[in-house]
């Protein structure tokens, strides 16, 4: 029996493999941060091209694409890392589970945070004045945080491990986040709470709103959106049948570390946003 040697694939393909395996949202986020720093890194653009700016956008309205730059703006560095490192981690883990066949929703979901964001930028340069406290609202770390929170609220008995083996349940996660940043820095972190608070606005919304109001959904995917990205649905098996598992088998074998290990998950079913 011959054997068939298959060519070793090199970093460049292997790298390309992984980035094609990735969630469709979560690849436009991963992408949109690794272009940004990069790009800015490289001195190929400016910040003051890309940030949501009072003073620019009162002359020039029609740069709208800064709405949607601010919030993945970044320098090569560290904080960069974490953040792409981040957004992988928890946006792969909804969009393929709490999102599962329902990428329109998710993608509706990361831009209701991006909306939020920019409008807490903009109030804030307008009360507060320009700063880099007020200009960064629409930030990578506003919108991993609004992320992490969301994921938190649907993984909340999930043990997760932070440095030093410290081990928690996943909905003080975001928390955690803000005390950490609270220590290594020398100002109170803001747009770590930004991105709570907004991460909490659509929890509310979402879920908690309609759970005491009869169902009622103030929170609606756009049916284009539905309609151009949400899978149908499976057929259906009959009742009662489980014939198929939507997710996998939970690991058993130890917590989940915030930088990313085993994970001992409860796969309820979590509110899907625009489902009935």
């Amino acid at each position: 029996m011959s054997a068939i040697n298959a060519e070793p694939q090199n970093p460049l393909q292997q790298l390309q493999q992984w980035f094609q395996g990735l969630p469709l949202v979560t690849r436009w986020l991963v992408a949109s941060l690794a272009v940004s720093a990069v790009t800015s890194g490289l001195g190929l653009v400016r910040p003051t091209q890309l940030l949501v700016l009072n003073d620019i956008l009162s002359r020039n309205p029609w740069q709208i694409w800064r709405f949607f730059t601010a919030p993945f703006y970044s320098s090569l560095g560290f904080p960069f890392l974490m953040d792409l490192y981040f957004t992988y981690q928890y946006s792969v883990d909804l969009e393929q589970s709490f999102y599962m066949n329902k990428t329109g929703d998710y993608l509706f979901f990361v831009l209701f945070g991006i909306g939020c964001m920019d409008l807490s930028s903009i109030l804030g340069q307008a009360f507060l004045g320009s700063s880099a406290t007020t200009v960064f609202l629409a930030s990578p770390t506003v919108l991993v945080t609004y992320l992490i929170y969301v994921w938190s609220q649907h993984r909340r008995d999930t043990q997760v491990s932070f440095f030093f083996g410290i081990t928690f349940q996943g909905m003080w996660l975001p928390w955690v986040l803000l005390g950490y940043d609270f220590l290594l820095g020398n100002t109170f972190p803001v747009h770590r709470l930004a991105g709570i608070l907004i991460g909490h606005l659509f929890h509310f919304l979402d879920k908690i709103y309609p759970e005491q109001n009869g169902g009622r959904h103030v929170l609606v995917t756009p049916q284009f959106l539905v309609e151009r990205f949400n899978a149908p649905p499976p057929p259906y098996a009959g009742s009662g049948s489980t014939s198929s598992q939507p997710f996998p088998a939970a690991n058993s074998n130890g917590p989940q570390s915030a930088t990313g290990a085993t994970t001992r998950y409860r796969w309820g079913s979590g509110q899907r946003l625009g489902s009935d």
